[in-house]
């Protein structure tokens, strides 16, 4: 069973990061100052080891489901992601693609290259031997059951 001490000992703690967590609202990081951040990053870290702990006492189960829901809102704060906006998806194709693409053109030229090399081999050879074709099509993998037999398995 967690000591009462404890418990009054690291609340401040949880205290504190559901302050920072609420101040930052529905803007997220760029609302807080670089000291705040810090500390968010520090009471995150601190409450994680305070949910293991609490974790361990089976009848704090209560007291388990508050920390873990305040660093699921931590967690969603720190590592939520820049909203996608159409002017970002219109920027990467008028100019990030085009320009990944030219420092990329002689890797994707002979990727292409390669793949047109056998390609071209391929129906070269077909064309020498058009016999090869029917061991390439899904008629030589159909086979019949004959008849009076079960899956084309002969009865002993």
């Amino acid at each position: 069973m967690l000591s009462a001490r404890w418990l009054e000992k690291r609340k401040p703690y949880w205290t504190r990061l559901e302050e920072i967590i609420e101040r930052a609202g529905r803007r997220g990081i760029a609302r807080l100052s670089y000291a705040e951040m810090q500390e968010l990053g520090q009471l995150y870290r601190q409450v994680a080891s305070d949910l293991a702990t609490v974790r361990e006492d089976p009848l704090s189960r209560r007291m388990a489901d508050y920390l873990n829901q305040l660093l699921a809102r931590a967690h969603n704060l720190i590592y939520m992601g820049r909203r996608v906006q159409a002017r970002g998806i219109l920027h990467f194709y008028r100019f990030t693609f085009p320009q990944v693409f030219r420092a990329t053109f002689n890797y994707t030229a002979a990727g292409l290259r390669g793949v047109c090399c056998g390609l071209n081999g391929g129906f070269s050879g077909l064309a020498r031997r058009p016999g090869v074709s029917a061991f390439l099509s899904w008629a030589a993998y159909e086979r019949k059951p004959s008849s009076g037999t079960r899956c084309g398995h002969t009865r002993s």
